[in-house]
């Protein structure tokens, strides 16, 4: 909504009040004008459909981008030419800004570096009135995302000082409701490195509900913790750091009882505070989710990790030994010889003959250093420092190998014993 059309002071205009002041605006234009319209990609179609239902005086044409331009005004040149409306809805140029896009928390990525400049938009800004002398008849008008109509704020501030609003027009209740749970129900870890552009998507869809001033606190904190897992994953540790505080700062502002969810985001805050090499910060964070769920492995193991890096290898081995654990891996009653001799026997045997043939997967470049090499050396007692020794590899480098392996295998090794217990 522009800001003459805004209601009173700190009261949040509903999606109907935005766009029946959209609507006035388009339909007092007379001539050549530039109107922005924020909305998500999602409902972009209906909308266009909704404005020309709503507004049969005007001669309206829609111009589709699907793919990357570089020259808007030579395509509305031949476009316009050959029929002139009075309104043009350009949709889809975002696409010619994503590759340039390097996101960060919030959506702050590195719009204001020279080189992330894309040619569309000094096009936009070179050419501004050139639209404006070609075109007087039309009222041309833009959908974006949010990240467009940032990114223009930002980075095309010629063209868009000519610009009447942003009408920001949030997502109907149900498209909302659908695209909240498909990002809080997604696994991020499955994404690979060449998978970079799917989660920069995923990313601009997260800003878009997160600029939701009305979002619940729990949808609120889901969220910037699996933009937190994105940006981590793209390497942005630092912004990924800013998502996991901005969600436990959420949750502590919260009444709801999430428990749950606060302990998982300290897991992933001590992992990004590890990659930033600020290990104390790391330790601190793992052993605040530690105290909510004792039994949470990865948090040990990070922990370890961290510890490793401050040479506190004693307190790096029993963390390491809270991490890496058969007994909740695979989900047998026990496998001490102490407590079941029969079932701790029963895992020796299977992990000496491999029946299955699954157990010879090795680290990278050290096929001597087995999976079952490790597997039944742990379950001898043998430490995990004396197993970096003889193999001559990092500890951290043979825990979080071992976790890995045991934590795809262990349901394949269960499946084998079962039928024993």
């Amino acid at each position: 909504m522009s800001l003459a059309e805004l209601p009173e002071e700190n009261v949040v205009p509903s999606r109907e009040e935005v766009y029946q002041a959209l609507l006035r605006s388009l339909r007092r234009r007379k001539g050549f004008g530039i109107v922005f319209i924020q909305c998500s990609p999602l409902e972009a179609e209906s909308l266009i459909h909704q404005i020309e239902q709503d507004l049969p005086q005007k001669k309206t044409g829609v111009l589709t981008l699907p793919e990357p331009i570089e020259n808007l005004f030579n395509l509305l040149c031949d476009r316009l030419t050959s029929k002139p409306v009075e309104m043009m809805i350009i949709q889809g140029l975002e696409h010619s800004l994503e590759a340039y896009i390097k996101p960060g928390y919030g959506g702050d990525g590195d719009y204001y570096n020279l080189d992330t400049v894309p040619p569309i938009l000094n096009h936009l800004n070179q050419q501004r009135e050139r639209f404006r002398d070609k075109f007087p008849n039309t009222c041309f008008v833009f959908i974006l995302p949010l990240f467009a109509v940032k990114y223009f704020i930002r980075r095309a501030p010629d063209f868009f000082d000519w610009v009447s609003g942003p009408f920001t027009l949030p997502l109907e209740d149900a498209a909302f409701q659908q695209l909240s749970e498909e990002l809080l129900s997604t696994d991020w870890s499955d994404l690979q490195p060449e998978r970079s552009e799917e989660r920069l998507q995923k990313i601009l869809a997260i800003d878009e509900l997160l600029s939701y001033p009305t979002l619940p606190i729990r949808v609120r904190t889901g969220l910037l913790r699996e933009e937190g897992l994105l940006l981590a994953s793209e390497k942005k540790n630092l912004e990924a750091l800013h998502c996991f505080e901005a969600a436990l700062q959420a949750h502590r502002e919260s009444t709801e009882q999430m428990q749950s969810d606060c302990t998982r985001i300290l897991k992933n805050q001590g992992d990004v505070l590890y990659e930033l090499g600020r290990y104390e910060e790391a330790i601190a964070a793992y052993d605040t989710a530690l105290e909510s769920d004792p039994n949470l492995r990865e948090a040990w193991t990070g922990r370890g990790h961290a510890l490793h890096q401050l040479g506190r290898e004693l307190e790096a081995e029993i963390s390491y030994e809270r991490g890496i654990d058969f007994q909740q891996s695979i989900p047998l009653e026990a496998f001490s010889e102490e407590e079941n001799p029969s079932l701790s026997e029963l895992l020796r045997q299977y992990l000496e003959e491999d029946p299955d043939h699954i157990l010879q997967v090795h680290l990278t470049n050290a096929p001597d250093i087995t999976f079952q090499k490790l597997a039944l050396a742990y379950i001898s007692g043998t430490s995990w420092s004396d197993l970096a020794r003889t193999y001559g590899v990092p500890l951290a480098i043979l825990v979080a190998f071992f976790q890995r392996q045991l934590a795809r295998l262990s349901p394949k090794i269960y499946k084998s014993l079962e039928r024993f217990i």
